[in-house]
């Protein structure tokens, strides 16, 4: 008996790979390109990139075998924002970072919450008028129910003009 489900076992090892779906897709609503990928809960994927010349982020959402479920704009088009990354957090919805240019051309690090649906919650621009280039690269929830963002800033004092990293906790 123990033989029998070794081979089985065996062919098994053997076969997966050869029986495992792939399923090329394009998904036409992204022009700028994706940026990043994580699998889901529901083992779909969620797809973040950047649209427009990089006038708005983008999330698509999709089923286990590729099929677009939904998909949703960030940003309304009037000002630039680099999206970077996108976490499930403990409550199955989304968290997002990235960088804005709301405040005129000065680069300000965010953080978007949405829910399971893709919905806002919130959003907290982390806005520094005396650093003028800062950058939000990737968000984590943390198990105290905070986020940490890691990102970057640039001193505009011409002493210190190499990029400096930052973290900030509990948003």
């Amino acid at each position: 008996m123990k033989k029998l489900l070794g081979f089985i076992f065996t062919i098994c090892l053997f076969i997966s790979p050869i029986l495992a779906q792939t399923w090329p897709k394009t998904y036409t609503t992204m022009e700028a390109g994706a940026l990043w990928v994580i699998q889901n809960y529901d083992k779909g994927y969620l797809i973040l990139g950047s649209k427009f010349n990089f006038k708005l982020g983008w999330i698509i959402k999709t089923d286990i075998n590729g099929n677009m479920l939904w998909n949703k704009k960030i940003g309304n088009g009037q000002y630039e924002i680099f999206v970077k990354n996108i976490e499930q957090t403990h409550d199955n919805g989304y968290i997002i970072s990235g960088t804005t240019k709301q405040n005129g051309n000065q680069e300000d690090a965010f953080i978007l919450k949405l829910n399971s649906c893709g919905e806002l919650e919130w959003c907290k621009i982390i806005y520094t008028p005396s650093i003028p280039y800062d950058q939000g690269w990737r968000v984590k929830p943390t198990l105290d129910g905070g986020y940490m963002l890691l990102g970057l800033y640039n001193d505009s004092n011409p002493k210190f003009k190499s990029k400096k990293p930052y973290t900030s906790i509990s948003f």
